[in-house]
């Protein structure tokens, strides 16, 4: 994995303009890997925790998901920030079968969420057409971890909202006051997203040809 700073920064921001929804679609291209894209960046979720977004698990007037695992065997808590809350209010305005809670529908099955690996395939698909460098969703949370560590954030910060752990909690972590560790992540999501707005803003300044082009 790529540790330079810059060439990080470069990897993030061009793949974050690259995947813009509305820009996919003018270019025949499905707006929603585009969402998908940019929520497992802000989100720093895995691709089937995305994929299978049920409308149930989202609370965005609380700016709240409750992230399940694929298999729905495992579930956690997780804050959204305002551009993440805008993303998902955007997803659910799109022309799709209103009536199902998946929020990544599934075409021949509008009531079942897209598959996961159908998601990564096209993620794959696009970034090829696009001559970006080849990155998958692990890979974002990768470039994504690294940079937060080289922006001042703990590892241990870190881990907690991506879901990393060394071992299984203790009986004492278990009763910890999940608010407050709601509250933790929220705070650590908040550096992330400055940090995010800090390389989109260069990006978009940048005034020598992009060394990845989205065309």
């Amino acid at each position: 994995m790529e540790t330079d700073p810059i060439k990080l920064r470069l990897l993030m921001g061009s793949v974050w303009q690259s995947f813009e929804p509305h820009t996919l679609a003018t270019r025949g291209v499905s707006s929603e890997i585009g969402y998908c894209v940019r929520l497992a960046i802000l989100t720093l979720q895995r691709p089937g925790a995305i994929a299978g977004v049920k409308r149930r698990h989202l609370n965005l007037e609380k700016g709240l998901w409750w992230v399940h695992s694929e298999n729905e065997r495992s579930h956690q808590l997780h804050p959204l920030l305002p551009s993440s809350i805008e993303l998902f209010g955007q997803l659910m305005e799109l022309p799709v079968d209103r009536t199902s809670e998946a929020i990544f529908q599934n075409r021949r099955f509008p009531d079942k969420s897209v598959p996961a690996k159908k998601l990564t395939r096209i993620f794959a698909a696009v970034g090829k057409k696009f001559d970006l460098p080849r990155i998958n969703f692990s890979g974002l949370r990768a470039c994504a971890r690294l940079l937060m560590l080289q922006s001042g954030i703990q590892t241990d910060d870190i881990d907690c909202v991506l879901g990393h752990r060394s071992r299984a909690p203790s009986e004492e972590e278990r009763a910890v006051n999940g608010q407050h560790c709601l509250v933790k992540k929220r705070y650590i999501m908040m550096q992330w997203e400055f940090t995010l707005n800090e390389i989109i803003q260069a990006q978009d300044s940048i005034a020598i040809e992009n060394p990845f082009p989205a065309s």
